[in-house]
């Protein structure tokens, strides 16, 4: 098994009340909820990789992030030092999907490769093509993130990858969902304690991934998705059977309950759970 160990920074989090964007609106409808932004860092096999970017605190996420209500935010390139790392050691980043939050903060990570799946990044760049009528197809990126991947992939630093694979690096497999995007990508992470897969937003909370008492899965983010609930459902049934009930495999940056579902701590006013370490690595907590 490959040497990895794993963390979560949450960067921020938004209160709101549940209605169609966070479970469709077949579940905790008209509720108090809230969402964080987290970060799921791994480290190992002289790799520093990032699940997704995440947002930065700069004029553009600041207004992205304000307009969505979260508060106590840290940009990401501050994150990662909370487990001794800088960013410019951040060696690789997999990018689930191309939304906003996801993608903001490409440009804090000098020295990072970064992977998306082509057909992501080929329908968001021809949707941004489309004429303002179809423009609800895009409410989740924006023109001035995306041009990052451009420049990513003039600059030789971005990967196309075409389906799942295996060994991305050693250890480290890629699967892709469709759904809350066309083409989002999910990576298994294993470890010699135990494999883990981090999800991007195919699931905002366990209630996407676990079914509920009488055996349905409850999509979330239809609001926001790119796909079908059809393929959504699938994506969800996907990752039930990878974690075969044990909800602490899947990583879900999303869910506030995540500090709680592993040891955590808070470092420097923001809460880092530490998913599991490698053999000689030391506790950040």
């Amino acid at each position: 098994m490959a040497k990895y160990s794993i963390w979560i920074v949450d960067c921020g989090r938004s209160s709101f009340f549940s209605t169609e964007h966070l479970y469709g609106g077949f579940y905790k409808k008209g509720e108090p909820a809230s969402m964080a932004m987290g970060l799921a860092i791994i480290k190992g096999e002289n790799r520093n990789i990032l699940i997704d970017s995440g947002v930065d605190t700069d004029p553009v996420g600041m207004q992205m992030l304000n307009s969505r209500g979260y508060y106590d935010c840290i940009s990401p390139a501050k994150a990662v030092e909370m487990v001794g790392l800088k960013a410019g050691d951040i060696t690789d980043i997999i990018i689930t999907h191309a939304h906003w939050d996801h993608i903001g903060a490409i440009h804090c990570f000098p020295n990072a490769h970064f992977y998306i799946q082509k057909a992501e990044y080929l329908t968001w760049l021809e949707w941004l093509t489309l004429p303002p009528e179809f423009s609800i197809l895009t409410r989740c990126i924006t023109q001035e993130h995306f041009e990052q991947l451009v420049h990513l992939g003039k600059d030789h630093r971005l990967t196309l990858l075409d389906g799942p694979c295996d060994n991305l690096f050693p250890g480290v497999h890629i699967r892709t969902g469709s759904g809350h995007s066309i083409a989002s990508q999910m990576a298994i992470i294993e470890t010699e304690h135990q494999s883990y897969m981090a999800v991007g937003d195919a699931a905002y909370a366990p209630e996407g991934v676990i079914r509920t008492g009488d055996g349905r899965y409850l999509p979330t983010g239809m609001s926001v998705a790119a796909g079908t609930m059809c393929d959504m459902l699938f994506t969800m049934q996907a990752i039930d059977r990878f974690c075969e009930g044990d909800i602490s495999r899947v990583l879900i940056v999303h869910d506030v309950e995540t500090w709680n579902r592993y040891p955590s701590s808070l470092k420097g006013g923001h809460p880092l759970a530490e998913v599991c370490l490698a053999t000689g690595e030391a506790s950040r907590l």
